[in-house]
């Protein structure tokens, strides 16, 4: 086909008489004459195909200036909170920050739309990358900084259209941004931000709680949990984070309300949270709380063994010993072969004075593990509080068989056998308990005092000796050693020391001083006697007999001295 140009048209060659050459055929206008001069009809299958021909190459004309012309914008596609938003070419449109802005398509006048636009660009004035399709373009934008955007479509450096938004910055929008953003200062303001337009976010508050834990600034941090619980009090994971940020930081007596709201808040660990707020409730002495977080507990978990051995410390500690009894007969329900927990309500009981529950209790610890000292002393203990005295001892001496080292049994044992009047047992008892714990004065007192009942002074005067070697203010060994000396031993130096002493445990005591005044006397002492009479008037102005004995020894000592 020969190429046609400007002004050849067909009609414009027709008015020339020219004719038109198309793939070798000439083509007349219909009143051309034959060789012949002949005027003949123009044939169909000569005119038909120009016709058609013709009018392809019109679409195809119009097609190829299509393509080849410059398209523009008509417009791009979003997606936006889940929705399609499509905006024309020089729309201005809002957008939420937090709905996010995803580009996905642009789409171009004409036929331009039907092509791929795989070359065309999206970019925000301002900001030199371009938002790749699929991508979020407020992510790329810093409202901080302004609100106000135009965006640029582009196709091989060729401006195709514009348009512009506005960003709407709400609570959850302002925390979006700050997730986004590489500047902790930039985090920082934009979490205030979302706060202070919604202060009952709970988000807002976390992330910025968050923000100042990644700092180190755990007081700031644990400002922002407790506002959360406190618009969220069931908020388990706020409530975690405070108990970390506490156990840091040292807040006790916070930490025990923590833990209480962790076991309300989170049900499944609910008796292990209490647990722990109920040991630190103890350790802080807040005994009230440690009670009522110890009960929650086996509320919670009525199997949470530690909780409610806790529990019992508690009740025996403040000598609630029915309400002991009561727990520890629930802990037999779950470990009814545990001798020691036997032992323990025996003990409870017999705190409450029930002798026979107590024994049978003692008693099923003793078929649990037979040949034991310790039980074979609480049975002693109790058949000793019952009165039943034979019983108490034949237990006692199991005990020392099972265990002589235990003083306590000696030194009781020696008390039954007294109580019997079995004398030099009892010594040997009291002197195994002395032996074992030497320094023991109530071994002591109780060894000398069944030597003195056994007629043994000097042994027994030698003990007490010991007892106040200990401790010089033992009222009643010194009384003792005293009677013994001056009643016994006829030593009457040993009895004016004891007198001595005693007059110095108690020194407004006339007669500790009359007592050694007279002895001194007896001892021909007569400036210590007068002393000790001198004493007395102190205490007593009035008192006859001293004044008197004051001026027979001073007249004796002036007589001596002629």
């Amino acid at each position: 086909m020969k190429k046609v140009g400007f002004g050849t048209r067909p009609s414009q060659l027709k008015a020339r008489g020219k004719k038109i050459e198309f793939e070798n055929e000439a083509v007349c206008e219909p009143s051309a004459r034959t060789a012949a001069g002949r005027k003949t009809k123009p044939s169909s299958s000569k005119i038909l195909p120009l016709a058609g021909t013709a009018a392809g190459m019109v679409a195809l004309g119009v097609l190829l200036f299509a393509f080849f012309s410059n398209p523009s914008l008509e417009s791009v596609e979003f997606r936006s909170s889940g929705k399609t938003l499509t905006i024309r070419t020089g729309e201005t449109f809002s957008v939420n920050y937090a709905d996010g802005l995803i580009y996905e398509q642009v789409r171009l006048t004409g036929l331009h739309r039907f092509l791929p636009a795989d070359d065309v660009l999206f970019q925000v004035a301002g900001i030199n990358k371009p938002v790749p399709v699929g991508e979020d373009v407020v992510l790329f934008l810093k409202p901080e900084e302004k609100k106000e955007y135009e965006a640029l479509i582009s196709r091989r450096g060729r401006l195709l259209g514009k348009l512009s938004f506005q960003l709407m910055m709400n609570a959850e929008g302002w925390i979006k941004r700050a997730e986004s953003a590489d500047d902790a200062s930039v985090r920082k303001s934009c979490y205030q931000k979302a706060i202070a337009l919604d202060a009952n976010s709970e988000n807002a508050h976390v992330a910025l709680a968050r923000l100042y834990e990644s700092e180190k600034k755990l007081k700031s941090a644990s400002i922002e949990y407790e506002a959360v619980i406190k618009l969220n009090p069931k908020n388990v994971a706020a409530l975690k984070a405070l108990k970390a940020l506490y156990l840091k930081r040292g807040v006790q007596r916070r930490l025990v309300y923590i833990y209480e709201k962790l076991g309300n808040a989170d049900t499944l660990n609910a008796a292990d949270h209490y647990y722990q707020g109920g040991v630190l409730a103890e350790k802080i002495a807040a005994k009230s709380s440690a009670y009522t977080l110890y009960r929650k507990a086996l509320g919670a978990d009525r199997k949470h063994v530690d909780a409610r051995q806790r529990l019992i410390k508690l009740y025996e500690r403040d000598r609630q010993w029915k309400r002991a009894a009561a727990n520890t007969r629930v802990l037999l329900e779950f470990d009814p072969k545990n001798p020691d927990l036997y032992l323990y309500l025996s003990d409870m009981y017999l705190r409450l004075n029930s002798k026979k529950r107590a024994a049978e209790y003692a008693q099923k610890a003793e078929k649990l593990r037979p040949g034991n000292a310790a039980i074979c002393l609480q049975l002693a203990l109790i058949y000793e509080k019952g009165k039943d005295y034979d019983k108490a001892i034949k237990y006692y001496r199991k005990s020392i068989r099972l265990n002589k080292k235990n003083h306590a049994a000696h030194n009781n044992l020696g008390f039954l056998l007294e109580k019997k009047g079995q004398l030099k047992d009892a010594v040997s008892s009291y002197k195994s308990a002395v032996a074992l714990k030497p320094k023991n004065t109530d071994y002591l007192i109780n060894l000398a005092d069944a030597y003195e009942k056994n007629k043994q002074w000097a042994n027994a005067v030698k003990t007490y000796e010991k007892v106040v070697k200990i401790d010089k203010k033992k009222k009643a060994a010194w009384e003792a050693i005293a009677s013994i000396a001056c009643d016994r031993l006829n030593n009457k130096w040993k009895g004016v020391e004891a007198y001595l002493a005693l007059s110095r445990i108690e020194p407004k005591k006339i007669i500790w001083h009359q007592k050694a005044a007279i002895l001194f006397e007896q001892l021909g002492k007569l400036a210590k006697a007068k002393k000790q009479y001198a004493a007395i008037l102190e205490i007593d102005p009035n008192n006859k007999t001293a004044r008197k004995k004051y001026v027979e020894i001073s007249k004796k000592a002036i007589s001596n001295s002629i």
